[in-house]
């Protein structure tokens, strides 16, 4: 039997804290979301782009709030020209 191991909440904040975002403990994926997308647009978090695309490659295996938290409040930002 294969075990494969989800990407959840607490997953996609600890790559958010490994690039250098300090969120609350109780935020959700899509407040982390917001907050690094605020952070991102602000000048921080360069490694922001690399850590979603790194993320997006387990979409599969991602939970729905995890994905849609990405997809809704990252995504664009990153996609935006800089």
């Amino acid at each position: 039997m294969m075990i494969t191991e989800l990407v959840d909440g607490e997953d996609f904040r600890q790559r958010l804290i490994s690039i250098g975002l300090v969120p609350p403990v109780d935020a959700s994926p899509a407040d982390l979301a917001e907050i690094a997308a605020c952070r991102y647009q602000a000048g921080g978090l360069a490694a922001l782009p690399e850590t979603v695309a790194d993320l997006l490659r387990y979409k599969d295996v991602m939970l729905p709030e995890v994905l849609e938290a990405i997809e809704k409040s990252l995504l664009p930002v990153i996609d935006q020209p800089g």
